[in-house]
């Protein structure tokens, strides 16, 4: 699977935030993150405005994996060990 021309696999995304690293890190300061913005029609700081994105992945990366299991995909750890790489460890996936 493709999107805008970069492969939609963990190795294509492992690169693409390889690439974005160096720019995140060179434009973006501890102080910007206390700069607010529009948002939805509100005024939010920088740093809510990322932490809400960030858990807006990892509910799209909860969704993923529960489609892939569905489906009968390995799924492979993110924050962690899979419950599929816990079982090939032999060691009990933490409930």
């Amino acid at each position: 699977m493709h999107f805008y021309g970069l492969s939609l696999n963990y190795e294509g995304i492992q690169r693409v935030f390889r690439f974005s690293l160096p720019y995140v890190k060179s434009q973006w300061k501890d102080e910007d993150l206390e700069e607010e913005v529009n948002m939805y029609g509100e005024m939010w700081k920088k740093g809510t405005v990322l932490s809400v994105l960030m858990k807006h992945q990892a509910h799209h990366c909860g969704q993923l994996t529960i489609l892939m299991r569905l489906e009968g995909h390995k799924v492979q750890g993110v924050y962690g060990p899979s419950k599929e790489e816990w079982q090939l460890m032999n060691m009990p996936s933490p409930e």
